[in-house]
């Protein structure tokens, strides 16, 4: 996929469909845990049922539950990925926008929880190395990026 770059007022008009896609996707990682922990409590062998070719009825049930839950968060990734839109940590909830800064390539950097984007990284650093646009040289400069 093409990169698309951010400024900073794209990438904020993001967070409410970023919000919508993200809630979703943790909902389905939480009924993936629940039905994995279920299975497990019960002595289901989830490597056999992954894997093997002959399947109970319900161990097909079981793993066609999974796949299905499992496609639709890869469709709601993938709705975030033709948006330019990465996400880094679904349980913490960051997401990345490729942006411009001081002439390099960058990242804003947008963590749930967190009303707008305040921060951005290098590219090799991740979220560890975030640091503040609160300069007022960095705002100027991610607002006017095309």
């Amino acid at each position: 996929m093409e990169k698309l770059y951010y400024n900073l007022d794209q990438a904020n008009a993001m967070i409410p469909f970023i919000k919508t896609i993200l809630q979703d996707i943790q909902n389905l990682k939480n009924e993936i845990d629940e039905l994995i922990l279920s299975a497990e409590n019960e002595g289901v062998d989830l490597d056999h049922v992954m894997n093997a070719d002959d399947l109970s009825q319900n161990e097909e049930g079981f793993r066609a539950n999974l796949d299905d839950k499992a496609d639709q968060i890869h469709d709601l990734m993938l709705q975030m990925a033709e948006k330019g839109i990465l996400l880094k940590d679904i349980d913490d909830g960051i997401v990345d926008f490729y942006t411009r800064i001081q002439g390099k390539e960058a990242f804003l950097c947008w963590k749930w929880g967190e009303t707008e984007i305040t921060h951005w990284h290098g590219i090799k650093e991740g979220f560890g190395g975030r640091k503040s646009l609160m300069e007022q040289s960095l705002l100027k400069e991610v607002t006017q990026i095309h």
